[in-house]
């Protein structure tokens, strides 16, 4: 009588469920949690985009790469004896009144990545500016717009941390 081995059906079996799991995980199949992202970013092939940026053609982007610049103006800022009337932004003077606590546009363009210097001026002229304020951007903007910040007379003041 022949010895029959034990362990051949297993060996079917083994080869059975190894073919299995390979066949599983090339069909994109896993049980790993590394395929999803932070809340607020998306998935673009094998990297999740930064927040703000969306997957176009398999590369993460930011939807603009300019924006309005915005700067909110604290609620002080006239009654304790500042004003305005015009602003310099690197050095180039725009006619501009600010509007005390509100969002105010400036109707200047910034770019990404880029190193900006706003300085509030209260005549027409841009003479007699205040300190500058120092502000560089991201590499893009998730909206066609920017708020680099807040700007004071004397008095610090709670600015919205989102503006417009």
């Amino acid at each position: 009588m022949k010895k029959q081995s034990v362990l051949r059906g297993y060996w079917g079996w083994a080869i059975l469920l190894v073919v299995l799991a390979f066949t599983l995980s090339s069909c994109g199949h896993s049980s790993s949690k590394s395929s999803s992202c932070s809340s607020g970013r998306v998935k673009c092939g094998s990297v999740c985009c930064s927040t703000g940026q969306t997957c176009v053609d398999g590369a993460c982007e930011f939807p603009y790469n300019s924006a309005i610049l915005y700067i909110y103006f604290c609620p002080n800022f006239y009654t304790e004896g500042c004003s305005s009337g015009s602003m310099l932004i690197n050095g180039t003077c725009y006619s501009f009144t600010a509007a005390p606590a509100t969002c105010n546009s400036t109707g200047y363009t910034v770019y990404g990545s880029t190193a900006y210097s706003f300085q509030n001026c209260p005549s027409s002229n841009c003479t007699s500016c205040s300190a500058p304020f120092n502000f560089t951007t991201p590499e893009g903007f998730a909206e066609p717009y920017y708020y680099a910040g807040s700007w004071r007379c004397n008095t610090d003041c709670n600015a919205p941390s989102e503006c417009p």
